[in-house]
């Protein structure tokens, strides 16, 4: 059986790497995943989700309903994510669609704005 404590450290890295190699920037684990005052699991510099609360989960026994309120408690006035995924499986992303639906806004007026060029 492996560690919990290092299957969600592990995680964690995957999680941020991930990000990053599709983003750009840097990630950084909070230590003792996001027990301190700094609530996030990771956090993000240098990218679009810089000041997101981000709650990764790598748990074989998926809890989105509970996972979503933890994110939003913890998140405060902040946009959350939650990137999770089980063993031998792709990771998936979980958000409030109006979130979702500004990133993709976004993406549009930028692909819009090389259209007119």
């Amino acid at each position: 059986m492996v560690n919990a404590n290092r299957k969600g450290k592990g995680g964690e890295h995957e999680a941020g790497k991930l990000v990053c190699k599709h983003l750009g920037g840097e990630y950084r684990r909070t230590p003792n995943s996001g027990g301190l005052n700094v609530k996030s699991d990771i956090r993000f510099y240098g990218n679009a989700l810089e000041g997101w609360h981000v709650e990764v989960k790598r748990q074989e026994r998926w809890s989105l309903p509970k996972w979503i309120r933890q994110a939003r408690r913890d998140a405060g006035a902040k946009p959350w994510l939650i990137p999770f995924r089980r063993n031998d499986e792709c990771w998936y992303i979980c958000m409030e669609a109006e979130d979702f639906l500004v990133l993709v806004a976004e993406l549009q007026e930028a692909e819009d704005g090389r259209d007119t060029d």
